[in-house]
């Protein structure tokens, strides 16, 4: 739009406030009001002075909002401080840098260069290691979230071209000139205008500075916040599928019923799939049997899985069917070598571990091997988050006092003796695994002998607890597996594209002659 256009609109929209304020201000002076409704510009401009200081003092940026989503590794978040201290260098910006485009390409250079420093700590150039396509889909990410972000926010956003946005570094100039001019005639009529001219000079000309500056910043604000935002999933190998795949993987995690385009995602992509694991004979077999409601797992004096059986669980709501592998049980004195590789390629499938411990059996230092190993494991491959790991406390109706079982129990309120025990059980084991389990259950899961107890109470609930996160794990790993396979495939089309480009080329050329 030109720009006598827009000058043209904005008059037609202004003109009907300033006849208004002229009649107005006419009716007032005829009545005798003016002089006392006059002292109401000046008193309100005071006001919000005394406000604007206050409240520069409580908060001296507009507030770095960055989202920190579910399928984020511990490393990902780390990447969300950097994206933080880029935005704390706004303090020292001015009005003329944040209506210069060209700063904006500045600042996310800059941005980019430290988070894939980040994420390559030791390579020479960190950026030279992404492809051309995840660097195209980050940027085009970015804009278009940015661009909702202003036709949402920003009034005639789409009128605004950037010579305008450039010129509003001098609008504080603009509106003093035309004040001065205001108060230049309206104190030739009135002398005591001097005085209001004067409360205006020490309050309206900061706030009205102060306002330039917080629009200009939060604008700042929300491209900071996108631009870091792409560039972490960029770095991470989330946009190796191409913004599109990616915007409807997201969709899919957010459940809002996806597809893109005409393709649907695939539903073995977002399969949540959760490892079973714990010491022989702490009852995983028969906690799967309960869940499935039925005899898959086989059970018996002697330990009887040998590798990772897989399972489909449908949950209690129907909404939901969830993987279940079945792990080897390692011994209550010791992990091996070969145990420990065995297990931690099962988390890797694994979205979420559900670790099996029996109450009667105090010896926890094999789990947590365990659950160090897996950890220090994850904490070199930090390309996912590690699982969330639930932990069943099982045989619960060996607890003192042992003939005593008369379920329903209130553990978590204890009044009986048995719920005393299952509940000192529980806190025991929680102190000794702290922060390394994000539940833990007290379960009976003796089926044959009627005592199943605690599963559908308490395990699925913790279960489902969890399944947020680990439907984000089992997104984005698919996310990574299906890129992966894409490469080769899509190398071999773009080959085959080429090869059709050349021939029809050469027929075309052979043709002329």
């Amino acid at each position: 739009m030109k720009a006598w256009r827009f000058w043209s609109l904005v008059t037609l929209i202004l003109l009907p406030w300033v006849v208004l304020a002229a009649i107005g201000g006419w009716m007032l002076w005829q009545s005798g009001w003016l002089f006392w409704t006059w002292w109401v510009l000046p008193v309100c401009w005071g006001l919000a002075f005394l406000l604007t200081r206050r409240w520069e003092r409580s908060t001296n940026r507009p507030l770095l909002d960055i989202k920190r989503p579910l399928h984020w590794s511990p490393r990902d978040e780390e990447a969300s401080h950097l994206v933080e201290a880029h935005h704390r260098q706004m303090t020292d910006l001015n009005a003329e840098q944040l209506t210069d485009p060209r700063y904006y390409l500045d600042s996310a250079m800059q941005l980019s260069i430290k988070i894939a420093q980040h994420y390559e700590p030791r390579a020479a150039d960190p950026i030279a290691a992404l492809t051309l396509p995840e660097v195209l889909a980050a940027a085009h990410l970015a804009i278009e979230d940015l661009e909702d972000w202003v036709r949402d926010t920003v009034p005639a956003s789409h009128l605004l071209t950037i010579r305008q946005w450039k010129q509003l570094a001098k609008a504080p100039g603009w509106i003093k000139t035309a004040q001065n001019v205001i108060w230049a005639v309206s104190t030739v009529f009135n002398p005591l205008n001097a005085v209001r001219y004067l409360t205006s000079k020490f309050t309206v000309d900061p706030l009205t500075r102060h306002i330039q500056s917080n629009l200009l910043a939060a604008f700042y604000t929300a491209f900071v916040r996108q631009v870091g935002y792409y560039l972490i999933e960029m770095n991470s190998g989330r946009l190796r599928g191409g913004s599109e795949r990616y915007r409807a993987l997201m969709a899919e995690l957010q459940r809002d019923g996806i597809a893109s385009g005409s393709q649907t995602v695939a539903s073995d992509i977002s399969e949540v799939t959760i490892a079973i694991t714990g010491q022989v004979k702490a009852g995983k077999s028969s906690v799967i049997n309960a869940l499935l409601k039925d005899r898959q797992a086989r059970t018996d004096v002697l330990p009887e899985t040998r590798g990772v059986t897989r399972y489909r669980w449908q949950l209690p709501d129907g909404s939901t069917v969830v993987g279940l592998l079945d792990t080897p049980g390692y011994a209550d004195t010791d992990l091996t070598a070969q145990q420990l590789e065995e297990l931690f390629q099962a988390f890797q499938q694994a979205d979420v571990v559900l670790l099996i411990m029996s109450a009667t059996s105090p010896s926890r230092d094999p789990d947590l091997k365990l659950l160090d190993s897996m950890a220090a494991r994850f904490a070199k491959e930090p390309r996912l988050r590690p699982p969330p790991i639930v932990g069943a406390l099982t045989h619960i109706d060996g607890l003192s006092p042992l003939m005593e079982w008369s379920p329903p129990y209130d553990w978590q309120h204890p009044t009986r003796p048995k719920e005393h025990s299952i509940h000192d059980a529980v806190a025991y084991n929680f102190e000794i695994l702290k922060q390394r389990l994000a539940a833990i259950v007290p379960v009976c899961s003796d089926r044959e002998r009627v005592q199943a107890y605690g599963i559908e109470e308490w395990l699925i609930p913790a279960l489902c607890g969890v399944l947020d996160e680990g439907r984000a794990r089992a997104l984005v790993r698919g996310l990574h597996s299906e890129a992966d396979r894409e490469r080769l495939r899509e190398l071999l089309s773009q080959f085959r594209n080429v090869g059709r480009t050349l021939l029809k080329t050469f027929i075309e050329s052979q043709c002329a002659k």
